[in-house]
């Protein structure tokens, strides 16, 4: 089984482009911790990986992910 770190993350998304979901209202998404590069940020909403646009505010405590 591996344990993958995952924590909560909440904040903004600021952006030029229409369309996005969450653009100029509080958005929250997943980070996974990944070995040897950190935290990446997950915006399943926008189907996209979190980037500059992505404002982060606050994160909850980190869980633990299992995967067999």
């Amino acid at each position: 089984m591996i344990k993958i770190p995952a924590r909560y993350v909440s904040g903004y998304i600021c952006t030029d482009k229409n369309g996005m979901r969450g653009e100029g209202a509080t958005h929250a998404r997943a980070e996974a911790y990944i070995p040897d590069y950190g935290w990446l940020g997950l915006d399943p909403t926008n189907n996209i990986i979190a980037n500059e646009n992505h404002v982060r505010r606050q994160w909850a405590v980190t869980l633990w992910i299992a995967r067999r």
